[in-house]
């Protein structure tokens, strides 16, 4: 028969008491060696009741008792769907899956940045094109325009001077073949293609006066006429300071007057 504690407490009960003492969070046994040797001699006891050949021999059911008192496992906090959000890999968060159009296999990985890229894209493109149109039509507004374009077939204010013969003063050509651009400050202007291919450019206000420039293809003529001291000239040109230049140039299928009037002020 198992002895009892003088305060007549039964041996299991007793056992867990010491190892609260010894083992729980307010152990004091340290300071008792009647209990510490107490300890020792239950657990002994303990340790056999559980072989076994003790527990058959006893014909009791066979128990299990722990040296020591079982301790919970920490508790373990869950985190919060926000905290596991921010716990995600960055990648894991940004990245999604593209199904392939034909539904054959998926396609990698696109991040959100990358999918808000692709979908602006033809935005960017738009006001690419946008601010390239508004460039051209600024630089169209700010060139410097020809202050008169002549068109071919013109023969407003035309009158083709005569000389003996009716030749002209190009090569290969008579005044007959001769085209009219009309006329810019009382001075007829012409075109024509010489006979070695050249494009020419024929200004004329009377007989005596008379001025003509080629240049051979892809260039296209320019004809200077300046006016200097002396010069007889239209009426339209008279009011004209001397230096001054009239530049005719051929572009297509017209001729572009340019104006340079000199400042006699400066």
């Amino acid at each position: 028969m198992e002895d009892s504690p003088a305060d007549g407490r039964a041996p299991d009960r007793e056992l867990a008491e010491l190892r609260a003492r010894a083992y729980g969070p307010q152990a004091d046994i340290d300071g008792d060696p009647d209990a510490q040797e107490r300890l020792a001699v239950l657990e002994a006891r303990s340790r056999d009741s559980r072989r076994p050949d003790a527990a058959v021999a006893r014909g009791a059911p066979r128990t299990s008792v722990p040296d020591h008192p079982a301790t919970p496992p920490p508790a373990v906090r869950e985190p919060a769907p926000e905290q596991e959000r921010e716990q995600e890999p960055a990648d894991e968060q940004e990245l999604e899956v593209e199904s392939a159009p034909d539904g054959s296999a998926p396609q990698p990985p696109v991040s959100r940045a990358g999918r808000a890229v692709r979908r602006g894209w033809p935005l960017v493109v738009a006001g690419i094109a946008l601010l390239a149109l508004a460039g051209v039509a600024v630089s169209a507004l700010v060139a410097p325009r020809p202050d008169a374009v002549l068109r071919a077939g013109d023969t407003s204010g035309v009158s083709v001077p005569r000389w003996e013969g009716s030749t002209s003063p190009i090569p290969g050509r008579s005044l007959e073949d001769l085209e009219p651009y009309g006329s810019h400050r009382g001075i007829g202007v012409w075109g024509a293609e010489a006979q070695d291919g050249s494009h020419c450019i024929f200004a004329a206000w009377s007989r005596e006066q008379w001025t003509v420039s080629c240049a051979p293809p892809p260039l296209q003529p320019v004809l200077d006429l300046q006016i200097y001291d002396g010069m007889a000239m239209p009426a339209g040109m008279r009011e004209l300071p001397q230096g001054s230049v009239l530049r005719f140039t051929r572009v297509g299928a017209t001729i572009e007057v340019w104006e340079a009037i000199l400042d006699v002020e400066a």
